[in-house]
């Protein structure tokens, strides 16, 4: 499977992901005063999964963060709920912080750059057009090989 490629520059996507590990560090600040922030947490999270849904080119890396940032549910963790919230939060942003250092080490780069120069562009476009009539010739006018499905009183 390749690796997802970031859609915006580095220090733009280092920026965005910055973001999210300083609003969900202000979040648990919030949890340890007022522990009725459970809303809050999920709006977060919900935060986090879409910014990293349009910060990579595909959708895995929201997926890993979605199934990292599951709070697993027990009798015992229930008593104790604001504390697991926080935990939950805790290891979200070191998703997101690891993240950010495979970012900054270029895990994520795009690979190709897709913009060309005006001669380039040229070049590519004489190429094709220098050979398209072997395209319409071998399409329209030679005939269909033995291992085609089409038959050439279909044609």
């Amino acid at each position: 499977m390749p690796i997802s490629e970031i859609r915006y520059e580095r220090e733009e996507a280092i920026a965005h992901l910055s973001k999210l590990v300083d609003s969900g560090a202000q979040l648990i600040q919030e949890m340890r005063k007022n522990p009725d922030a459970e809303h809050e947490i999920n709006s977060w999270l919900n935060t986090s999964q879409k910014v990293l849904r349009n910060s990579f080119s595909d959708d895995e890396v929201a997926k890993s963060f979605f199934l990292n940032s599951q709070i697993i549910e027990t009798s015992q963790k229930r008593r104790n709920h604001k504390e697991n919230s926080i935990q939950t939060i805790e290891k979200s942003i070191k998703f997101i912080v690891s993240l950010i250092e495979d970012v900054k080490n270029g895990l994520h780069s795009r690979k190709l750059n897709y913009t060309f120069d005006l001669l380039t562009t040229i070049l590519i476009i004489k190429r094709i057009l220098a050979n398209f009539h072997l395209h319409l010739k071998t399409m329209y006018q030679d005939d269909i090989h033995g291992s085609a499905k089409i038959k050439i009183e279909g044609v």
